[in-house]
């Protein structure tokens, strides 16, 4: 199994999923594919992950969307991650999640449940890929029905963007 190390999320209009097209350390890429319902079983249960954890004072909402808008905010343009010839293409069936308190993270699993890649993502790099993720979702004309209350009160999404 690869790690990935940086990423970049895009929506295909012909495919219609989104897709993470992933860099490991010595540079080597993969293409993992997305359909819209195996990325909301796993929003739901990063969404629900990130609801709970502590927040201070009484108004939660107004709080997580001031994370939000932080995680946001601190999320600068980089170079996409770049397809090599050799680049694997998968549609993973399912994701495995690993919570802790400062992050998750997420191993991708094809339908034989072997793993393909897995990425770790801290708490406001999480929001950052969500942040793009909910650009994308807006992009494709998916519903945003899953996304929290809060995620929806912070300014204006991302259409793509890149993390690392």
């Amino acid at each position: 199994m690869v790690e990935l190390q940086r990423i970049t999320t895009q929506y295909s209009e012909n495919e219609d999923r989104l897709q993470i097209l992933g860099e490991t350390a010595s540079g080597a890429t993969v293409s993992l594919w997305f359909t819209r319902r195996l990325m909301d079983r796993l929003l739901g249960t990063l969404l629900t992950w990130l609801d709970a954890q502590e927040v201070a004072g009484t108004e939660v909402a107004a709080v997580q969307a001031f994370q939000q808008d932080v995680a946001k905010s601190a999320l600068k343009p980089q170079a996409p991650v770049v397809p090599m010839a050799d680049t694997v293409n998968a549609l993973p069936s399912s994701v495995d999640i690993a919570q802790g308190e400062d992050g998750v993270r997420l191993t991708f699993k094809s339908a034989d449940h072997s793993a393909l890649a897995s990425l770790a993502l801290s708490g406001d790099t999480l929001r950052q890929w969500l942040q793009i993720v909910h650009g994308l979702y807006i992009k494709a004309e998916w519903s945003t029905q899953l996304w929290p209350g809060w995620f929806a009160r912070s300014q204006q999404d991302i259409a793509s963007a890149h993390i690392h």
